[in-house]
């Protein structure tokens, strides 16, 4: 004895179109993630896909869900950027991309006010405040230049270390 499986005809709830789901799932709501994404509702799309947002978003619609959320979180004045969540020990920021993974915050300002940072790049802080967020207060540079200008600035801890940084990095010209 042979048993088929029961299909139940629903409508989507985005885009009203007829789409048929087993009987034994019975909560489909959407007949597409491209839906589910539409509607908003991530605790749909982990459901239906088994994924987050952040697994199955572009690149665009990650782009621009880090702009919202930075929208949000930033404190914008004329001098440095304050900062409305939790600073790290070391008095940077972060956003959170999902569970696992989180972005520094000024460099997600430099990602969203100048475009993609390049591979062993740095972004560094003209006001060496590590929790400014302020376009206009960052920079970019190899490792070699965060060294120098710690160094010209006085803000070295290890002064012992100035001769292998500047070593290792004039020989590879920043790139390890």
């Amino acid at each position: 004895m042979t048993f088929r499986k029961l299909r139940i005809k629903k409508i989507c709830l985005t885009c009203v179109k007829e789409f048929e789901i087993l009987e034994s799932q019975r909560i489909g709501k959407y007949c597409s993630t491209k839906c589910i994404r539409f509607s908003g509702s991530i605790s749909d799309l982990k459901k239906h896909t088994g994924k987050g947002f952040w697994q199955t978003a572009s690149e665009e619609e990650k782009i621009e869900r880090l702009r919202l959320n930075f929208g949000r979180i930033v404190i914008k004045s004329d001098d440095c950027w304050g900062w409305k969540k939790k600073l790290l020990k070391s008095g940077y920021t972060t956003i959170n991309m999902g569970r696992t993974k989180a972005l520094l915050g000024h460099r997600l300002s430099w990602l969203i006010h100048n475009g993609p940072i390049p591979d062993k790049i740095l972004v560094l802080h003209k006001c060496d405040n590590p929790s400014c967020t302020n376009p206009d207060h960052l920079f970019l540079g190899t490792q070699l230049d965060n060294v120098r200008d710690m160094e010209k600035k006085g803000r070295r801890v290890n002064k012992g270390m100035k001769v292998k940084y500047e070593q290792n990095y004039a020989r590879n010209d920043g790139r390890t």
